[in-house]
């Protein structure tokens, strides 16, 4: 984003885990991708908006297992972010 404002404003006006955000797209190997759900994480650093989204592709619930991925996602890829503010 532009400014860390609008990564704000633009991070609150929807909710990554209602699929407001981004949807998936079905695959050979994972035809109902998109009805299976996930667990879905952001986080703002700075102008960046971080969005991480696990899903298991044969279906599975969500599970502790898929949060921790997600989280685990979201910690790395903000690393370089936070490292240049630094």
């Amino acid at each position: 984003m532009p400014t860390k404002d609008a990564a704000l404003r633009v991070s609150k006006a929807g909710s990554p885990s209602r699929y407001e955000w981004f949807r998936g797209m079905a695959g050979r190997r994972s035809q109902s991708i998109d009805q299976a759900g996930g667990y879905a994480l952001s986080t703002v650093r700075g102008r960046y908006i971080i969005y991480a989204y696990a899903q298991y592709a044969d279906g599975k619930r969500p599970d502790r297992a898929l949060k921790t991925a997600a989280q685990q996602f979201v910690d790395y890829s903000v690393r370089p972010i936070d490292a240049r503010a630094t």
